[in-house]
């Protein structure tokens, strides 16, 4: 059909019965095909009024990729699925990005059979971490492919996540979340929440790697951790009460501070941590190494020892006896 339009006059007949019998073979429902129509092909069928015939089973590029190409993505063999999903990719409209992000369609195993949608990813620009390869959750490819800087870019910007800082870089967040407070102690939690989840997954990620002294004594002496508050049904002094100057939110540094399990315990002495600190990263921050000592225990006991029980409601003693149990249980 390579000269499909020209037709000599005294084959007129025959080829309006072919083109016929074509887009009555096209329309008739059953076994159906995906081809790619030449566009001298179709112009054919449009001279012989054929063309609501075969427009009724033509897709364009955007019914193509919405309604075939993604749903059944994984039944599609992978150097064709590569190449259709890279040129999603890389149209510049955007027109498939909600498709993009929705189906899984990156590759990332060499054989191309497990798909992540891109806020699944990671990408990185140093050898991963074990455990993040075994999750697969980097995206496979060439720099011809899925590795090119544009694509990755592009990746970034549907979803996926820039890779794992490096340790001076963790220690710059963390010291910009007591910055960050004097403007916004909303936007300075939010930091720190995600430092912490930040800091407990490259921990375990990196189980056995050294990190630098100077960084973890960076991390250690930042004020990025937020204050318990004294509660109203504590009868006893609070030692954070020293440091709360304001309204504003009090963030403390992790070697000045204690866990929220020992507030019983050195409360009068020491001032407590309002965060949740996961056990890998209170190991790291040396919260396992600052126990209770007899001194801390002595000035809990001496200040409730002077507290006028008669005066206290049910909760303040029963916060009282909380004091005196800890004390009995440590000695």
């Amino acid at each position: 059909m390579a000269q499909s339009c020209e037709v000599e006059a005294n084959c007129e007949p025959l080829a309006r019965s072919f083109y016929q019998h074509l887009a009555s073979g096209v329309v008739n429902k059953g076994n159906e095909a995906v081809v790619d129509l030449p566009a001298d092909v179709y112009q054919s069928f449009v001279n012989y009024g054929f063309e609501k015939e075969i427009q009724a089973r033509c897709d364009d590029k955007d019914r193509f990729f919405r309604e075939l190409f993604f749903p059944n993505i994984a039944s599609v063999p992978p150097q064709l699925r590569y190449d259709l999903v890279l040129y999603a990719l890389d149209e510049k409209k955007g027109d498939f990005d909600h498709l993009i992000k929705t189906y899984p369609c990156i590759p990332t195993t060499p054989d191309g059979e497990t798909l992540k949608c891109p806020g699944q990813l990671i990408t990185h620009t140093k050898p991963p971490p074990r455990c993040l390869v075994l999750k697969r959750r980097f995206p496979f490819g060439t720099k011809a492919t899925f590795l090119d800087s544009m694509r990755l870019a592009r990746l970034e910007q549907l979803g996926m996540l820039t890779d794992d800082l490096q340790w001076p870089e963790v220690a710059e967040r963390a010291e910009s979340i007591d910055l960050l407070n004097g403007c916004s102690s909303e936007a300075a939690l939010k930091r720190l929440k995600a430092l912490m989840d930040h800091l407990e997954r490259k921990l375990r990620c990196e189980n056995g790697i050294p990190f630098p002294d100077d960084v973890h004594n960076r991390l250690l002496q930042a004020k990025f951790l937020q204050y318990l508050k004294n509660q109203r049904s504590f009868p006893l002094s609070w030692k954070g009460d020293e440091v709360q100057t304001g309204t504003g939110t009090v963030l403390l540094s992790p070697i000045e501070s204690f866990l929220k399990s020992k507030k019983y315990l050195v409360c009068c002495s020491e001032p407590i941590v309002d965060q949740f600190v996961p056990t890998v990263v209170q190991k790291f921050l040396h919260f396992d190494k600052r126990q209770a000592t007899f001194e801390h225990v002595s000035t809990q006991l001496n200040v409730a020892a002077s507290t006028n029980t008669g005066s206290l409601d049910s909760c303040e003693s029963q916060q009282l006896h909380e004091v005196c149990l800890a004390a009995y249980k440590l000695s």
